[in-house]
């Protein structure tokens, strides 16, 4: 299953997180890209994608998913 959660649809600015339609519920996150192993390197175009993956998973285990 894909699902994308478009702004507006799911949440906005004043619904989101513990306000938004989602509260109280799990997610899981799956993130991709469509780049190259040089272009989500630490100094790469897009940035490191490592960082990005530590981020979220401290998000999770703030929001305890």
């Amino acid at each position: 299953m894909d699902r994308v959660f478009v702004y507006g649809g799911i949440y906005d600015s004043r619904h989101r997180h513990e306000n938004g339609v989602m509260r109280g519920k799990r997610a899981l996150l799956t993130v991709t890209a469509g780049a190259s192993a040089q272009a989500c390197a630490p100094d790469g175009r897009d940035g490191d994608m490592r960082a990005d993956a530590v981020a979220n998973h401290a998000c999770a285990a703030l929001y305890r998913l």
